[in-house]
């Protein structure tokens, strides 16, 4: 999840609520300007585990990001997505071999 930072505490306990915990400390993308949050919780009746990741946005090209996300139903509810251009941006950001593999899917997805 892409949020905005001075939603975070906002965020954490409507997670906790929902019995999401902590899963470490938070790790800090200085070239990006983002905070990475992990979360976990446990399903009744069930050995799995849901995880979330929250990214926290500071900068104006995240804003954008934000703003631009279309509200697309997720289950009972709603969610922001953001734009697929802006979700390559965010995976270049990081580059890792697993965003590399994204990337590629998503350049073929959009192109459709």
């Amino acid at each position: 999840m892409l949020n905005l930072f001075e939603q975070f505490n906002e965020i954490m306990h409507v997670l906790a609520r929902l019995g999401y915990h902590t899963n470490s400390q938070s790790i800090e993308f200085r070239d990006s300007g983002l905070t990475l949050h992990r979360l976990w919780k446990t399903t009744v009746g069930s050995e799995d585990i849901l995880l979330v990741a929250l990214l926290l946005a500071q900068q104006p090209v995240h804003r954008r990001m934000l703003r631009a996300a279309k509200l697309t139903k997720w289950g009972a509810t709603k969610i922001r997505v953001v734009q697929p251009a802006d979700l390559i941006t965010l995976k270049q950001a990081r580059n890792s071999a697993a965003d590399q593999v994204d990337i590629q899917t998503l350049k073929h997805a959009h192109k459709k």
